[in-house]
């Protein structure tokens, strides 16, 4: 008989119990530290998830591949849009730094986060539907080991696959995240890191492509993103080290 621990997550309004092997669960809780709840009674709207085959997918054998999962069903169920970028924040005001997958967010991102500034997530900007509020999503860093040599981190791996890192790990974490103030558009180069701001429209030239649901409610999506862009200061950031680029952007947590 295997034995299990089950730990409940609740992310992006949606609340797992998970049951694995006691191993799989120590490790997926330090992963997911900042979404733990208590366990619920009532279990109508908990999604289940096993370490074995339940059908649709082939057993998770890892608290990693336990956490695509929980990302992917999340990200499926939110109540809100969803923009793919790196989330901050600082003094109750939120920076998001757009961008595609490989451009990297994520390691500047976790740069910001050692220098104090808080974690929202390194993949998704969610905002409300109806409030354009935005959704905390503390979801643990995927960092490659370029990245984790570049954040002089543990762990690197001589693999292409990248790394888990729990956010407790790099600093603190934001569940409460107030509106979005700046937008930080950005960009590798070979000299050093350089901040300036730049009009409004290219925060929707960035945002736009960036949206991973708008067609779910396309006129709303748009508004969102007027009035983000309108709201919020946009910034055209160019760095080679995420280090520099995350000093450029604690700055504006400071204003």
């Amino acid at each position: 008989m295997t034995v299990s621990d089950t730990v409940t997550l609740r992310v992006l309004g949606t609340t797992f119990r998970v049951a694995a092997p006691p191993a799989v669960v120590v490790d997926l809780s330090r992963l997911w530290l900042a979404s733990i709840v208590p366990a619920a009674d009532d279990t109508t709207d908990i999604v289940p998830l096993t370490t074995a085959n339940g059908g649709l997918h082939e057993p998770a054998r890892s608290a990693e591949e336990l956490s695509v999962r929980i990302n992917a069903t999340a990200l499926r169920r939110v109540n809100g849009l969803i923009v793919h970028a790196g989330v901050v924040s600082a003094q109750g005001r939120v920076i998001a730094i757009p961008g595609r997958s490989g451009q990297g967010k994520s390691t500047v991102t976790a740069a910001c986060v050692q220098q104090g500034l808080g974690y929202v997530s390194d993949e998704a900007l969610v905002l409300d539907w109806e409030t354009g509020e935005v959704q905390a999503y503390p979801k643990p860093l995927a960092l490659s080991a370029a990245s984790l040599r570049l954040l002089e981190l543990d762990g690197a791996a001589a693999t292409d696959e990248k790394t888990a890192i729990a956010a407790e790990r790099l600093g603190a974490v934001e569940l409460r995240p107030g509106a979005v103030s700046d937008i930080v558009v950005i960009s590798r180069s070979d000299g050093e890191a350089t901040l300036r701001g730049v009009h409004r429209s290219q925060a929707i030239t960035e945002l736009m492509p960036r949206c991973v649901n708008h067609y779910e409610r396309p006129e709303q999506a748009f508004d969102l993103l007027c009035d983000l862009a309108r709201s919020a200061r946009t910034w055209e950031l160019s760095y080679r080290s995420p280090q520099g680029a995350a000093e450029l952007i604690t700055e504006l947590g400071r204003d």
